[in-house]
């Protein structure tokens, strides 16, 4: 039965109701065409400039592979700063306990190597992290990204196998 009530919302949306389940479980369903969310709680975190999750090989490993759907940590980009947060029933600041680079803002991060490491970009250097422990830190006026002197990283992405970074000049 599809039926449009006038007074259920600014146009009047349409609604469908149906019958779902059998005997005890059975129910009447409404479905709408719009998503109404419910809020749990709500944070305010005004200073943010991006945010990103990631994968962690370590997280797989730990539970054999039932985690490799989710991501591992949260990584905030903020004005000055980076901020690391490690995901699981509550999100838990870890920004002390790993390699990722805090000091400065994040300009990206992404996951490499079949989600097995971490690439984190920020305007001074290049970042390869494992189970949030360095393996590699690459400057930019380094051997491998040659720019010139007071270059700094302005745009960069990530997709497996592949980083690209646009330098400032």
């Amino acid at each position: 039965d599809v039926t449009t009530r006038e007074g259920s919302g600014p146009e009047g949306r349409a609604e469908l109701i149906a019958c779902v389940g059998q005997g005890k479980g059975g129910a009447m369903a409404l479905f709408h065409r719009h998503v109404y969310p419910d809020v749990v709680t709500e944070v305010a975190l005004p200073a943010i400039r991006a945010l990103w999750t990631v994968y962690s090989s370590e997280q797989e490993e730990s539970t054999r592979g039932r985690a490799a759907n989710y991501h591992a940590y949260m990584i905030l980009s903020l004005e000055k700063s980076t901020m690391v947060l490690e995901t699981g029933t509550e999100l838990n600041e870890v920004t002390e306990k790993v390699d990722f680079a805090t000091t400065c803002p994040t300009v990206t991060i992404g996951n490499v190597g079949s989600l097995t490491k971490i690439v984190q970009v920020c305007p001074g250097a290049v970042f390869l992290l494992r189970h949030g422990k360095c393996l590699q830190k690459e400057t930019v006026d380094g051997e491998l990204i040659e720019a010139p002197s007071g270059a700094s990283v302005k745009f960069a992405a990530v997709a497996d196998p592949f980083v690209l970074i646009l330098l400032s000049t």
